[in-house]
């Protein structure tokens, strides 16, 4: 498999129902991570094949809830951020 494009670790193609991960997060040991990042938006797309948020209220711990913040204002749209957000908060669950 090759580098998704830009610095992607992975994708989520809801025209395909396909989710793409990027061989580097093996390496960087964060394949779980991505794959629950990813699944987290094949639900969001869910039944109609657009993204919309689930509604599924978490908390995380301040430090990851921080991060989030910090990878939501520097790679992401803003009409992305609530979506991401919600995936960004159900990955980072010690029991997702």
């Amino acid at each position: 498999m090759r580098q998704l494009p830009g610095r992607a670790y992975g994708r989520f193609i809801p025209a395909q129902k396909l989710i793409q991960i990027s061989p580097i997060v093996n390496e960087l040991g964060i394949t779980w991570q991505v794959l629950l990042h990813e699944a987290v938006h094949a639900a969001q797309s869910c039944p109609k094949g657009k993204l919309t948020l689930l509604g599924i209220k978490r908390k995380a711990d301040p430090a990851v809830e921080s991060r989030i913040r910090y990878l939501l204002s520097h790679h992401y749209l803003q009409e992305h951020m609530a979506l991401e957000k919600e995936a960004f908060l159900i990955q980072g669950q010690d029991d997702a």
